[in-house]
């Protein structure tokens, strides 16, 4: 574990009946050790003190060149929130440190052990690209972010190479994103390996884009990006779009009163857009046409920083506790250079209390009339314009209707607003903390 030693919040459980719990924990991706009587409980994620998430200002970073390289995906059984044994390898086995793929300061793979027996070969000069991510959002931010190599390498390829995120399924996940893919330059064969192969040569570029710190992408991906993405869509659409959440469904999370924001948007002139029913080529069009959009923060706001334009104007809601609106605010500038606010106007977040992958699933109940004024002073709204506070009624039912489709139990988070007063933006190392607890939880629930 040189390359890549597992760091995470320890708890010492006693040794004494807990074969069972250890077995939960092991399950769940954390990694066991005993010392002084005591089991140490790991929960994974890369050493950034070994490898630091990247600083992209300056570039990304030549691609290794690796002869006769060892492609090795996560094998079937890997837990899906763990960080998995997966990524390139040279041939005497030593890890190639650029196949490290990171999500905010976590990577989502290491050091994988040297596969065993006859290999998949495959033939010619392809370019790594990381994992194939099954989740939209992430899907358009870390499988799309070593494109920008395409431009800077100094031979012909044959293809793009990807391994699976969670190795099931690989075939399904292409066939959905491949053509997302093309709509985005790609022109090259696309394969998604999901056994060990060796490849002939293979070029494997440093990560360009990711979220936190690196979503402001390098320059070459952002140059790339503007020259090939979407330019086969004409702009078609509305001028003023709302991205909504609220035909989703209960497994995806918004705010409370989602419709009620949606009636009063509708009131200065947006259109509700509900993305997901709408072929990509489509959204693309949507984006490229709008001068206004308004969103709560989620993955259609990656698409739109990729296929926008610098006229517009547009403002992220937060709908969780946290820092992911303005991730969305830095993208779309850095992308597009457009003029991107964020709009943190939280008086509470309500999660469920106990989730398996360590990210509480939640639903954020915003204060209405301090949107309202946000929203105003930057122009994306009437000046005239006041809107009320939720009723106390309507929170309650949304609550209650979420607890019985989901068969959860909701509870407000660990940071309430006082009456009149929105909840603190929190540190990034609070909500890392909190995420690492709480997906300890999960794991000893399980």
């Amino acid at each position: 574990m040189a390359d890549a030693d597992l760091l995470g919040a320890r708890t010492r459980l006693g040794l004494t009946g807990h074969g069972t719990l250890q077995e939960r924990l092991a399950k769940g991706g954390a990694r066991l050790s005993q010392r002084n009587g005591w089991v140490w409980v790991q929960v994974a994620t890369m050493n950034w003190k070994r490898l630091r998430t990247p600083d992209l200002s300056q570039g990304a970073g030549p691609a290794a060149v690796v002869e006769a390289a060892l492609v090795v995906p996560p094998p079937p059984a890997a837990p899906r929130h763990a960080t998995m044994p997966a990524g390139i390898l040279r041939p005497d086995g030593r890890f190639v440190h650029e196949s490290v793929t990171w999500q905010h300061r976590t990577a989502l793979n290491r050091r994988p052990p040297r596969p065993d027996g006859d290999l998949a070969r495959l033939p010619g000069i392809w370019m790594f690209m990381g994992p194939l991510i099954p989740h939209f959002g992430h899907f358009i931010v870390e499988s799309i972010a070593r494109l920008g190599a395409l431009d800077l390498l100094d031979r012909q390829i044959d293809g793009l190479v990807f391994i699976p995120r969670h190795n099931t399924r690989s075939g399904q996940a292409l066939a959905r994103y491949e053509p997302v893919l093309r709509l985005l330059g790609v022109r090259h064969r696309v394969l998604n390996l999901a056994k060990p192969t060796q490849v002939e040569t293979l070029l494997i570029p440093p990560q360009g884009l990711g979220l936190g710190p690196m979503i402001a992408g390098s320059p070459e991906l952002r140059r790339f990006v503007r020259a090939q993405a979407g330019r086969t869509i004409a702009a078609r659409g509305a001028p003023r779009i709302y991205i909504s959440r609220s035909r989703l469904g209960p497994d995806y999370q918004s705010i409370l009163g989602e419709e009620v924001l949606e009636g009063l948007l509708r009131a200065e002139g947006y259109d509700i857009y509900h993305p997901q029913e709408h072929p990509i080529e489509d959204q693309i069009a949507a984006y490229k046409a709008a001068t206004h959009v308004i969103a709560l923060d989620g993955s259609p706001l990656h698409l739109l920083a990729l296929v926008g334009h610098a006229g517009q104007k547009v403002a992220v809601i937060a709908r969780r506790e946290g820092h992911r609106d303005l991730d969305f605010v830095t993208q779309i500038r850095s992308f597009l250079g457009a003029e991107a606010q964020d709009h943190y106007h939280l008086r509470r977040q309500w999660q469920v209390s106990v989730s398996r992958d360590g990210n509480p699933r939640t639903w954020g109940e915003a204060d209405f009339p301090a949107l309202c004024a946000s929203l105003r002073e930057a122009g994306m709204i009437s000046a005239r314009s006041s809107w009320p506070e939720l009723p106390a009624s309507l929170i309650e039912r949304q609550i209650r209707q979420i607890e019985t489709i989901k068969g959860v139990s909701l509870r407000p988070g660990p940071r309430a607003a006082r009456s009149g007063q929105a909840v603190r933006r929190p540190s990034p190392h609070v909500l890392r903390l909190e995420r690492i607890v709480h997906r300890l939880s999960g794991l000893l629930r399980g």
